[in-house]
């Protein structure tokens, strides 16, 4: 066991997952971060916390998110700045524990142990910080999944809500037979059981292109394949456009290289 252990850690791969992580993660949250501090999303909710205190550590935390951000895009001692990105999402999940947030302190600190900066090109680089990523996404869908294994889910009334809502009063861009069908409860249950059945589905690949690397490329495709189609339903129809937008730039950078050994 010991000696798996030693093999592993010390196990190569090259760059090419960690740049290209990096810039997608970047990209996503960077846009995700100037929206929020110039349309004043945080800033509108901190009303409900009513010590001028957090209001002063929030806003230095968004432009510290920010900055680190824009160091991570740029590549230069990345992995500092994957630790600055952590320590200012972390005072914000602190406040505001959302998944969106605590999701965000978990991939950063595994960034944070990549080599992952501009300065890395060409390397061969650890392997165990991507294997373990792959397993926290992997963890992330089958967790998810079998959190939605209940009646109220499955029933088709989370989705008959949230959809709803944004038909009726964020008048959302869904055309009207669309509107028409997801008025009903038995539709929304439908689309429940389809997710429910994808996350799985998704979660199990993951774990099958970690345990078995001659089929990589078959697994690669399939997830990629699950991501999109997941997500691109959550980004539509259910308004959880950054989340997915990330969700998708990690399995696709993360799974389409090989492992090489050392």
């Amino acid at each position: 066991m010991v000696e798996r252990w030693r093999r592993w850690v010390g196990e190569t791969t090259d760059h090419n997952p960690y740049i290209a992580l990096r810039i997608g993660f970047a990209l996503v949250w960077l846009t995700y971060d100037l929206m929020d501090l110039f349309y004043g999303g945080t800033q509108g909710v901190l009303w409900l916390v009513p010590d001028q205190t957090f209001h002063r550590a929030i806003q230095l935390s968004q432009l510290g998110v920010i900055f680190c951000e824009v160091g991570l895009l740029i590549g230069w001692r990345a992995r500092w700045f994957a630790v600055g990105a952590l320590l200012a999402r972390g005072l914000e999940a602190y406040i505001f524990p959302l998944n969106d947030f605590l999701y965000y302190c978990v991939s950063v600190f595994l960034l944070a142990q990549s080599e992952c900066s501009n300065a890395d090109r060409g390397k061969a680089v650890r392997i165990w910080p991507r294997d373990v990523f792959v397993i926290e996404t992997a963890w992330i869908y089958l967790s998810t999944a079998l959190m939605k294994v209940n009646t109220e889910f499955l029933s088709g009334g989370d989705l008959y809500v949230r959809q709803n809502y944004l038909a009726t009063a964020r008048d959302w861009w869904f055309p009207d037979l669309y509107r028409q069908w997801i008025a009903a409860l038995s539709h929304n249950a439908i689309l429940a059981w389809m997710g429910v059945i994808g996350e799985a589905a998704l979660g199990a690949v993951l774990v099958a292109w970690w345990f078995w690397p001659r089929h990589r490329r078959v697994f690669f495709l399939a997830a990629l394949g699950l991501t999109s189609a997941i997500h691109a339903f959550g980004a539509a129809m259910c308004n959880v456009f950054f989340f997915s937008a990330s969700m998708i730039v990690q399995v696709g950078c993360l799974t389409h290289t090989r492992r090489q050994r050392s």
